[in-house]
């Protein structure tokens, strides 16, 4: 699989994970997109990093 693809199954998953916790009362819905944002980017900066030094 290609990076996008992957990356794009982490958001789903991380989306369906913070509707989870937004249901329980954990977070707020308002913040779902928030968190869900910042830590796709935290994994797609952390994936082009791992690339980057395995093509080294």
């Amino acid at each position: 699989m290609n990076a996008p693809i992957i990356l794009g199954l982490v958001r789903h998953l991380l989306t369906i994970g913070a509707g989870a916790l937004a249901s329980r009362g954990v977070i707020g819905h308002n913040e779902i997109e928030i968190t869900v944002g910042a830590i796709a980017a935290l994994a797609g900066i952390a994936w082009s990093a791992v690339e980057k030094k395995r093509r080294q």
